[in-house]
């Protein structure tokens, strides 16, 4: 698609957007790291503007903060009303002892002069009474609010564009977890950071409203900020509040619907494509340490979208951050010039399990004398920034939680990230009229070559079957039985590899002369054929299992013709380019992966991925199968699931994997009579993930859902009208009213 310049600063006619929500601002998981790594990401992606969608405050931690300093101040008006009594009781007794004594005696002086210092006192503790009256959660709050401002103006790195600008941050709060305090620290904000003028407040004077239509510039879409106003229950799904959000705006709103919309405060990410619904959306991760999680809270970390002109969906991509805030102890360093002995307290305390040791623990494991210990200790609870606390009850020593709030800076791995890139496609339903062939053949290994994929993956249902009387119900290509169907999809993806395969041999050989081609060794020329030809992995479906009942195992001639046809046409591909010869066996041998059940694929970087075309249909919670998927391939951290005919990816952490994605990907048939009849919509397309790793571990996954739907099916009354025409029977009857 050709892009147009623009003086905007990334000379594109795209709109990218970077989402962040639920920084939780007053509660102990928020974290200044967080911001300077959401910085770094926002403009190495060369983001237009940054929106915040809900949770810059924590409204729940704040009046829990607010409700704990109300109860010190009672606590501590109790204690001096306690001592009121006490000095006046006092008192009395000693008026009662003056006035037996008479005025005339030693003493009555002495005893007059103590008991008016008694006055004295028991009027000044009055007034501090007075002064130490328990405050009300509205005025704490209200105090609250401007320090919470101050913070934020003070932590919040300066964002800038592509083009040198300062970037704009548009910002929503939500009801249900800003509450009018993130309302008000907003406003704050916007004061404090006039001179800069990159504060954007997307707010309603109805309170009611969750959703933010804001403008893009150049892509010519639209899309909105949604924030839930009430408090959502707990849900084991993902899915399931984000789009009671979105069914209660589409209730709701009298305005026309969005291309795209963001949903924050959930703390997951999820990428639903355009199809079954009219629009995209997706989740958005939070930028805090998850604490105290209220629904099925999960993600930690960024997503940046890129929104381009004239395509359905857009590419979302999210930077995980919860490897880092899992391990947020390693990343407390003690600065250079500490003694010695104060580094290793604190590089103890960081080992030891849940960062926390006694005194008796440091003493043993350092192996030094407790004095030296307790003196470093000493030293280290003075320190401004304190890196290490104590707890009184405990006796336990720790990694302060406010140096973790605000002075912890994060790093990714130092290790080259690696990036692999799977194209996935599923429910071809060969020799089905609905099937988009063209599309498949034309259109997938341009996307292949597009996005410089390295593994094709088939989820199932690559032919269509006979069952259900579909060839009598004229859902079939006449005459093609399951036989013909498995040898079509054979031939159909041999075409995607071998187009794949020639178009990148002529770029990589553009460049050598005749000469050079012919004095290439076996050895290079089986390394480039290696290189440049995709890896295909598949799975069985229901559809292809269908013809296991007759005692034929399923796919076995689809995968014989794919070999074939791969053998045959990279023959003809290295005399094209004047190769020499190569036994090709042992390649395709290992370029061709039928994945059974229960087994799983290691890709060269380390990343394995899992695959299942289940026997089951969709249900109403878009993201049941995918987050099933996760929990049913505990060894993957790739997902792939199919025959629901709808697209979504969902991500999600695990401490022992990192993150994982789970993709579901659509059809590649144009419509279904079945799904039609029962009156369900489908999706459209092929699932395209791209994922950058270090150590196995997966640091950034982007997904997309590419392909727009033919609309159109293979009509068998023409094909028989053409062999009736073929006899000249056309020229005396009208075949097309007559075969219809």
């Amino acid at each position: 698609m050709e892009n147009k310049t623009n003086g905007n600063g990334n000379g594109k006619s795209e709109d990218i957007v970077g989402f962040t929500s639920r920084w939780d601002y007053g509660a102990d998981g928020s974290r200044v790291g967080l911001l300077h790594k959401m910085k770094e990401t926002i403009e190495e992606h060369k983001a237009d503007f940054l929106v915040l969608v809900g949770g810059i405050v924590s409204k729940r931690a704040c009046r829990h903060s607010a409700g704990r300093i109300r109860d010190e101040e009672k606590k501590m008006q109790d204690k001096l009303k306690l001592k009121l009594a006490e000095m006046e009781d006092e008192y009395r007794k000693m008026m009662d002892n003056l006035n037996k004594r008479s005025k005339k005696s030693k003493v009555y002086n002495s005893m007059a002069k103590a008991i008016a210092n008694k006055k004295w006192g028991i009027d000044d503790l009055k007034d501090k009474i007075k002064g130490a009256r328990a405050r009300s959660i509205g005025q704490i709050l209200s105090e609250m609010t401007g320090q919470l401002a101050l913070q934020i103006n003070k932590d919040l790195p300066p964002l800038f564009r592509p083009d040198g600008e300062r970037m704009k941050i548009y910002i929503v709060t939500s009801p249900a977890y800003d509450g009018d305090i993130g309302r008000d620290v907003v406003k704050l904000l916007i004061t404090l950071r006039r001179e800069e003028n990159d504060i954007r407040y997307e707010s309603s004077r109805y309170e009611e409203n969750t959703t933010f239509k804001i403008p893009l510039k150049r892509s010519g879409r639209t899309f909105a900020a949604v924030v839930p106003t009430k408090a959502v229950w707990r849900s084991g799904y993902y899915s399931t509040n984000a789009d009671r959000l979105l069914e209660d705006e589409m209730k709701r709103t009298a305005k026309p619907l969005c291309d795209f919309y963001a949903i924050g405060c959930g703390a997951s990410s999820i990428n639903r494509g355009f199809g079954e619904m009219p629009f995209q959306r997706i989740t958005v991760p939070a930028l805090h340490k998850l604490e105290d999680p209220r629904t099925s809270e999960n993600m930690v970390g960024v997503s940046v979208v890129t929104f381009v002109p004239g395509r359905e969906n857009c590419t979302v991509k999210t930077i995980c951050m919860k490897d880092m805030i899992s391990d947020e102890s390693s990343f407390t360093v003690p600065p250079a010039d500490m003694p010695e002995i104060q580094k290793r307290v604190i590089e103890e305390i960081k080992t030891t399990s849940g960062s926390e040791a006694s005194l008796g623990w440091l003493e043993e494991h350092l192996g030094v004398s407790r004095l030296q210990v307790e003196k470093a200790l000493k030293s280290l609870l003075k320190l401004n920034p304190k890196i290490v606390d104590h707890d009184e009850d405990s006796q336990k020593y720790f990694l302060s939680q406010d140096f973790l709030q605000k002075e912890v800076r994060y790093s990714w791995p130092s290790e080259p990230l690696i990036k692999d890139v799977l194209l996935g496609f599923a429910c071809l339903h060969a020799g089905s009229i609905h099937t988009a062939y063209d599309f498949i053949v034309n259109e997938m290994p341009k996307l292949i070559l597009e996005h410089e994929v390295t593994h094709l993956l088939g989820v199932g249902d690559f032919i269509q079957g006979l069952k259900h009387d579909l060839q009598c119900k004229g859902e079939i290509v006449s005459g093609m039985n399951n036989t013909v169907q498995e040898q079509a999809v054979g031939v159909m993806v041999a075409t995607i590899m071998l187009k794949v395969l020639n178009m990148r041999l002529e770029k990589k050989l553009a460049c050598v002369n005749q000469a050079d081609r012919v004095g290439m060794t076996n050895a290079d020329i089986e390394a480039l054929i290696r290189y440049n030809l995709i890896d295909f992995l598949f799975w069985k479906g229901n559809h292809d299992d269908w013809m296991s009942s007759d005692g034929h195992k399923p796919l076995h001639t689809m995968e014989q013709t794919l070999r074939d046809s791969l053998y045959k046409g990279i023959v003809n591909i290295l005399k094209k380019f004047n190769l020499s010869h190569i036994s090709l066996g042992e390649i395709i041998e290992d370029k061709i992966h039928r994945i059974k059940n229960k087994t799983y694929y290691t890709m060269p970087s380390g990343l394995v991925i899992g695959g299942r075309h289940y026997y089951a249909g969709r249900t109403s919670t878009s993201s049941t199968w995918c987050q099933r998927a996760l929990k049913h391939m505990k060894k993957a951290q790739l997902c792939w699931v199919a025959n629901f005919h709808v697209e979504e990816s969902v991500e999600e952490w695990e401490a022992d994997k990192g993150l994982r994605v789970a993709m579901q990907v659509p059809t590649l048939m144009s419509m279904s009579d079945f799904e039609d009849t029962k009156g369900k919509t489908t999706d459209f397309g092929v699932g395209l993930l791209k994922v950058w790793s270090a150590n196995a571990r997966i640091i950034s996954a982007e997904t997309n859902f590419l392909g727009l739907n033919p609309n159109t099916s293979f009509d068998n009354d023409e094909l028989i009208r053409s062999f009736l025409d073929s006899f000249g029977i056309g020229q005396w009857v009208d075949l097309k009213k007559t075969i219809k």
